[in-house]
């Protein structure tokens, strides 16, 4: 039965993927497309360098969030570089993999490594989701309402503010279950209501987002949309990619959230009045470059086996099983 779901998902996914890639290329001028790189260069290279650097210093950052709050919940502190190796890795195999796999698959593996529950490690992967979730959609809120129009900021406010409501009163909510994951889960909302921790969780999760969007804008700076905008008049519009791409994962599509990282962002820039072959080449090779990074990465720590990948879908339901 999991298997068929599994495999309507991949389905569904790629079918989504597909589509919005073929809408992408509608009208296409390829011309056009190629003409949006022609700043990538050996000049360029040292400022993509740097785009690589705060990505993955966002990574170190998210990796320091997930270990603070599984020092509460496992039985042996984990290393810092032990997590952040079990993230960069876990990142490499969800670009890779279907159906999310590197989460369970870092989440699987720390838990089994400093003898933990899973359940409580992914209950406290999913209290720095929800407080990401908080962020992107104040990015997106922002990002429209100044450089768009209030209003569609507006279309923003909803989701953000169910966000901080669920962040800050998660607990209550987890506590109305009580056995098996969701009581794993109010345990870990329960570690975020000491003031101090929660603060951290807040900090980090602001330090993430401004890691990813400075990567971001230094890559817009690199194709030249400074010039359309100014430096300071980029500001809102790669705020609103910055957070649009990332929501656009919450969306089915094939691995990597090929076609559904694209469609988005280029209309995040498409009303902007930026072509849309433009936006889709920034898009991309925003897309292809910063996740190549971290994959690159995590490669080089799965060849030197830091972390088992062979047969990771029947180790992770075996262990899961357990």
């Amino acid at each position: 039965m999991m298997s068929r779901l599994r495999d309507k998902r991949f389905l569904i996914g790629w079918v989504i993927s597909i589509v919005l890639i073929i809408v992408l290329l509608r009208g296409f001028d390829r011309d056009l497309f190629f003409e949006s790189f022609r700043n990538i260069g050996y000049s360029s290279f040292g400022y993509l360098v740097i785009a690589s650097v705060f990505y993955i210093l966002a990574i170190c950052v998210r990796s320091w969030g997930w270990k603070t709050l599984l020092d509460g919940v496992l039985s042996r502190t984990a290393p810092f570089y032990e997590i952040f190796k079990a993230k960069v890795v876990g990142y490499t195999l969800n670009n890779i993999l279907p159906f999310r796999l590197g989460d369970i698959a870092k989440t699987v593996h720390v838990a089994k490594k400093y003898d933990g529950s899973i359940l409580s490690a992914g209950g406290a992967l999913v209290i720095l989701r929800v407080a990401d979730m908080a962020v992107m959609w104040t990015f997106i809120l922002i990002g429209l309402s100044v450089a768009v129009h209030w209003i569609f900021g507006l279309a923003a406010a909803i989701p953000m503010v169910v966000s901080y409501v669920v962040y800050k009163n998660g607990y209550r909510i987890a506590e109305w279950g009580k056995v098996g994951f969701v009581n794993r889960l109010a345990f870990c909302f329960d570690i975020t209501k000491r003031s101090k921790l929660a603060l951290f969780i807040n900090f980090s999760r602001l330090c993430v987002w401004m890691c990813e969007f400075i990567a971001y804008y230094i890559i817009a700076i690199v194709f030249g949309f400074h010039d359309d905008f100014g430096f300071v008049g980029l500001i809102p519009w790669v705020m609103l990619i910055t957070g649009i791409t990332n929501a656009a994962q919450i969306t089915p599509s094939g691995q990597a959230s090929i076609g559904t990282f694209e469609f988005f962002g280029v209309i995040g820039f498409v009303v902007s009045g930026i072509a849309k072959e433009t936006a889709l080449g920034y898009i991309t090779f925003l897309h292809f470059w910063l996740s190549g990074s971290a994959c690159l990465l995590g490669i080089f720590y799965i060849l030197r086996g830091e972390i088992p990948v062979v047969g990771i879908e029947k180790n992770i339901e075996n262990r899961v099983s357990a």
